[in-house]
């Protein structure tokens, strides 16, 4: 008798664990499953979210001071200084660029003309005379008793476009020995033939040299009040070969 009511109770015991067991379980794989779920959605979140660093523009790298500094002295031999005087004072100064060996150089109209030229090249006090001039241009080319000379070459660079660099140089007379300078100026804009510089006005610029980064010489410049011009190669070149052609 007790062994039957024993039965009954172990077969409700267990029928009880059967039904609870599995609910238990589907409970626990529906809580896995549940929780899986909400990492992937807090992932697919995050990375939604995440801020990407864009991979930064290289930054230009300026033109290196020695990269200028060898271009100024190689140009160096092939300009001179030039001191117009006027009742024994000097009333202009400024600079030239040496075309031919024999003596034959350009500057500006205004350093050239209305009064006496001495020449400064290297250690020499040169005495020179204007031959031939294109006021509309404003060039001059003065000539001096001297053979040997190193001469500049006129290059025609590829084009003359607004926020080109160039170095602008010449030399300065100090005493007896004249002295190379330097300074950077950029293309303010172009009208017709004439070209604007951005950069400081100095009446010692009228002269100088414009050399671009291939070393390449792109004209002479000229100052009028505070505006600093661009005489280019090519107008230099045709003044030049019209004289030779004379």
């Amino acid at each position: 008798m007790s062994f039957g009511i024993g039965l009954k109770n172990y077969s409700n015991c267990f029928y009880f664990m059967n039904k609870y067991l599995v609910g238990f379980l589907f409970g626990v794989i529906g809580g896995v499953f549940a929780f899986g779920l909400m990492k992937s959605v807090e992932t697919k979140a995050g990375i939604a979210n995440q801020v990407i660093t864009p991979t930064p523009s290289p930054t230009p790298t300026p033109t290196p001071f020695d990269f200028w500094h060898k271009i100024v002295s190689d140009s160096a031999l092939s300009t001179v200084a030039i001191q117009n005087f006027q009742n024994n004072k000097i009333k202009k100064q400024g600079n030239g660029i040496i075309l031919s060996s024999d003596g034959l150089i350009v500057t500006t109209l205004e350093i050239a003309s209305g009064g006496s030229i001495q020449v400064l090249y290297e250690d020499k006090i040169l005495k020179g005379k204007l031959i031939y001039k294109d006021s509309i241009n404003n060039l001059g080319i003065v000539k001096i008793e001297n053979n040997n000379l190193s001469v500049s070459n006129l290059d025609k660079p590829s084009g003359y476009e607004s926020g080109q660099e160039y170095m602008l140089t010449g030399k300065l007379a100090n005493l007896s020995k004249p002295v190379i300078f330097s300074q950077k100026a950029t293309i303010k804009y172009i009208l017709d033939d004439k070209v604007y510089l951005d950069t400081n006005s100095d009446k010692n610029l009228n002269g100088a040299k414009a050399i671009n980064h291939k070393g390449q010489t792109a004209g002479i410049v000229y100052v009028v009040g505070e505006s600093v011009y661009l005489i280019k190669s090519d107008i230099i070149n045709d003044f030049y070969k019209t004289f030779l052609n004379q």
